[in-house]
């Protein structure tokens, strides 16, 4: 395991000359995008990191909604955090963020109010640092996750929200068209803000509890 820092100036994450020292990041490095870098994600590619740290006034780009960001691994990286952005996130096509680590440690995410694409996870346990805006879906099973009295807003149309059978502080559908609701969760606030139209519907696969 590796911390490895992005060149300032602009390159994609595929690229071994967007890194200091040549090498690209693999599952077991820590990333860290330092100011003013810009560092996209292309069409297609899935970039690797155990951790991503973006600095202020840096940038990640998601180029298109096959732009990837896998992060995890079997360890944390330096206090437990697995993505803090303080800078700029970029989304072109949405673009997904899948957490995938197989430690049972708590690890954070900060997201320095940015939107994130679509979010996935299927194993590890994770913290909100902040209030998290996310688009079109938010796919959780097999994982913990404590959202720390921070908002979860859905944004985009057609939503779909896979809770996981989770407890939610308080989730809220900004977005038109039908949400779907799946996996019996547990809220202390559910809310739809959008339109009033007939068409604005939710779908509910199992019990939601709030």
């Amino acid at each position: 395991m590796a911390v490895i820092t992005a060149n300032t100036g602009a390159g994609n994450y595929n690229v071994n000359g967007t890194w200091v020292g040549g090498v690209q990041p693999d599952a077991t490095s820590d990333v860290v995008i330092p100011a003013t870098a810009v560092v996209t994600i292309p069409t297609g590619i899935t970039a690797l990191a155990r951790s991503v740290t973006i600095a202020a006034t840096a940038t990640l780009a998601f180029a298109t909604n096959t732009s990837v960001l896998t992060l995890g691994d079997a360890t944390t990286g330096a206090g437990n955090v697995i993505f803090s952005n303080a800078g700029t996130i970029t989304l072109t096509g949405v673009g997904v963020i899948n957490l995938n680590s197989s430690s049972a440690t708590q690890q954070t995410i900060a997201t320095g109010g940015q939107s994130l694409g679509r979010v996935n996870s299927a194993s590890g346990s994770y913290k909100f640092l902040d209030a998290m805006t996310v688009t079109g879906v938010w796919g959780f099973s097999g994982s913990a996750l404590d959202t720390n009295g921070k908002i979860l807003t859905m944004t985009g149309a057609n939503p779909t929200f896979n809770g996981g059978g989770m407890t939610y502080f308080e989730v809220d559908f900004t977005g038109t068209g039908l949400t779907a609701l799946n996996g019996a969760n547990t809220y202390t606030n559910l809310k739809r803000i959008g339109t009033a139209g007939v068409t604005d519907v939710w779908n509910l696969s199992a019990n939601q509890t709030v």
